[in-house]
């Protein structure tokens, strides 16, 4: 339920994908944090070398082999075509199925050190790196465009810094808006994050900040307006 207090829905429908999913903490604490659906797609399972990733549809009902080296984390495209993948020697690529072939590397601009982790597909175009170090455990996420590789912007700001077990969840809003939810478990007092954020520039339009209630509070330029209870995720 939406309180007295809030404001008419802005132009972005952030409400519509927030959900509310457990978290199991390190510490053996459940609590419960804002988040969006994960909708259902193609996955990649690697192998126990990492020698070839198995490359399913969401029913499972099809597989491929690609051939990969030293790969235990990858992320498939929408449309099942593309890898995106972190080797162990931190190249972050994205991979051709079935052939394996790298068509593109990036760069974390932010710090040329943190290409470790795989990341998110935001559309079949743009993807949300997570910017792990490779030897340390924070990150330092970015998007880039999936297609050249060209650094984007960092995700939220440059000055954002996550750590290697941050989890992140996406649902496409409208267009080149999408909603990235964001969660760290290390940080006691948070319920998760919600960013609306338009991937061809970077920027961030609105930002649903979880409670403790179980509802969220919503800011979007100058408006601020909270839910009381969101609904489970499914």
């Amino acid at each position: 339920m939406v309180s007295a207090a809030s404001a008419a829905a802005g132009p972005i429908a952030l409400d519509r994908v927030l959900c509310r999913r457990l978290d199991n903490r390190f510490d053996g604490e459940t609590k419960t944090i804002v988040s969006v659906p994960r909708a259902p797609g193609p996955t990649a399972t690697a192998n126990d070398d990492g020698s070839k990733l198995a490359v399913c549809d969401a029913a499972k009902t099809s597989c491929v082999d690609v051939p990969t080296k030293g790969v235990f984390q990858a992320a498939v495209s929408p449309d099942g075509k593309r890898l995106l993948v972190a080797s162990n020697d931190g190249d972050s690529a994205v991979l051709a199925v079935p052939s394996g072939k790298a068509t593109v590397h990036f760069d974390n601009r932010r710090d040329r050190t943190y290409t470790c982790g795989a990341g998110l597909w935001l559309g079949n175009d743009v993807i949300l790196a997570f910017g792990n170090d490779c030897s340390e455990f924070d990150a330092k996420p970015f998007l880039a465009h999936a297609r050249s590789g060209k650094y984007i912007a960092a995700f939220v700001s440059k000055k954002l810094t996550e750590n290697g077990e941050t989890l992140y969840d996406a649902a496409p809003l409208d267009g080149k808006l999408w909603a990235v939810a964001m969660f760290d478990h290390y940080e006691k007092d948070s319920y998760g994050t919600v960013y609306a954020i338009d991937t061809a520039t970077g920027k961030i339009r609105a930002t649903a900040t979880g409670t403790a209630a179980g509802g969220a509070t919503i800011v979007e330029g100058k408006t601020t307006r909270t839910i009381d209870k969101i609904a489970d995720c499914r």
